[in-house]
């Protein structure tokens, strides 16, 4: 008997408790939401979801080789005029800068260093906006100086390239559009050389800038045709640019 009455109050209750806990799972909660869609189980650590916008972002690469083709004179003094406000902007005013004297032919004797040197250290800012064509012109999708530092440089016959006597050099390059889809990533162009007085020490200073800043580029930036710093220039139209070929 005493059994039987145990039964009876163990079933009331476990029929009280399933019912109380249906009734708090459908009590509304301010919003229109009720407390079970609130709890929610979190994500796991370390995942977010990407969105559209970073699940189609292209994975940029350096290509095994810089071109070296020859470009029109006017085109050359463009980029190589450009070096001092592009120095401006960035805090160098006691400074000039021009064409280093040399035969476009003598181009494929750097290109590989300049090649090694944008390789390394890859994150560190080295590379300095000059030009950005947003009207989509013929030429280069965007030109940059980067201050030469290294020691390779020396057997191609540059001299003072870093800092020695007050004297630094930069390498002019251009990024064009891809124009073969095997290929994927912009092809990169060496211009040639400028140089710069009264600033030695730019080829150190450039890459302890900030990873926030703006004005400045790493790797992964200079590779990306869409990323344009601050304040950068357009080409000028009148100037008749030489057209990269794959």
């Amino acid at each position: 008997m005493t059994a039987s009455i145990s039964k009876i109050i163990l079933f009331c209750l476990l029929f009280f408790l399933i019912g109380y806990e249906e009734w708090a799972v459908a009590v509304p909660v301010p919003g229109g939401k009720s407390s079970k869609s609130r709890a929610r189980t979190p994500p796991a650590p370390g995942r977010m979801d990407a969105g559209p916008s970073m699940a189609t972002r292209p994975q940029y690469r350096l290509h095994n080789s810089l071109f070296t083709n020859p470009i029109p004179d006017t085109q050359y003094q463009m980029y190589v005029d450009e070096v001092t406000p592009a120095l401006r902007r960035l805090g160098y005013f006691n400074i000039a800068a021009g064409r280093y004297q040399f035969e476009t032919r003598e181009l494929p004797r750097f290109a590989g260093a300049v090649r090694a040197q944008m390789a390394s250290d890859p994150r560190k800012k080295k590379f300095i906006p000059l030009f950005a064509d947003r009207r989509g012109l013929s030429g280069p999708k965007k030109v940059y100086a980067m201050p030469l530092a290294g020691r390779d440089y020396a057997r191609g016959g540059l001299g003072d390239y870093q800092g020695v006597r007050g004297e630094q050099k930069v390498a002019l390059l251009g990024t064009f559009p891809s124009r073969d889809p095997a290929i994927g990533p912009p092809w990169i162009e060496l211009f040639g050389v400028a140089s710069v007085s009264g600033a030695p020490k730019l080829h150190t200073d450039i890459p302890k800038r900030s990873s926030r800043d703006l004005q400045t580029h790493n790797l992964a930036e200079f590779l990306d045709l869409e990323n344009v710093a601050h304040n950068v220039p357009e080409p000028v139209r009148q100037v008749a640019f030489h057209i990269a070929t794959a």
